[in-house]
């Protein structure tokens, strides 16, 4: 429940209605997400292999909705946005985003994990390398020291990921960025785990909105 502390029109009520939806079916939210599942027994439970960040809509949203058609005029009406230069994090954009449903990459054990060969990182976590007092473990190194598309997708210290797995319910999701890793690449990596992986199973952002928009809202007037 969202109690408003100013008049809220329609059209804002709606775009709120879609992004909890967008949130709830198809992403997640918060800062754990970055966290990985796991199907090691003995580690299911440890904090940083638990599905953080997944919600649900426990009511049907209301059925007073506009029409697809409103909304888009609303949206496109540029005189009431502020114009804001999102630099470096312009990519964090529904464009760029894909989901899969009823799949999810994880650890399997020390020496396995599909999270990390997604990512381009190597995968045996057994194995560490000690300079001074720090101690950098094998897996947290990319599998190609100058592969531009993994440093991107796993980030560095301080910076997340761009890749998102659960295991209650199934789904994966993540981001591309234009001019550095595209959906085909990342279909592909997909597919290097999940040998019965399909295209259509690949969701991309432009479908995602298409999808919200057909559930969430009347006609095109």
């Amino acid at each position: 429940r969202f109690t408003p502390l100013r008049p809220i029109c329609p059209e804002e009520w709606t775009l709120l209605d879609l992004t909890i939806r967008l949130i709830a079916d198809y992403g997640a939210i918060g800062g754990k997400t970055v966290y990985k599942p796991s199907d090691e027994p003995s580690r299911q439970r440890e904090r940083h292999h638990r599905d953080y960040g997944l919600v649900q809509i426990p009511e049907p949203t209301s059925e007073d909705r506009i029409h697809s058609g409103t909304l888009h005029r609303y949206v496109r009406n540029n005189s009431r946005w502020r114009v804001v230069d999102h630099g470096n994090f312009a990519w964090a954009s529904l464009e760029n985003f894909w989901c899969v449903k009823g799949r999810y990459i994880e650890r399997q054990n020390p020496k396995k994990s599909t999270f990390n060969k997604v990512l381009g990182r190597k995968q045996d976590k057994s194995v560490k390398r000690k300079k001074g007092m720090r101690v950098t473990r094998w897996s947290d190194l990319l599998e190609q020291r100058d592969d531009e598309i993994s440093k991107w997708l796993a980030g560095r210290q301080q910076e997340s990921k761009k890749l998102f797995s659960f295991k209650n319910p199934e789904r994966t999701f993540g981001f591309v960025k234009p001019g550095i890793v595209s959906f085909a690449e990342m279909r592909s990596r997909l597919k290097s785990v999940w040998p019965s992986f399909k295209d259509e199973e690949f969701i991309e952002g432009s479908v995602v909105l298409q999808q919200l928009l057909g559930a969430g809202l009347g006609g095109t007037s």
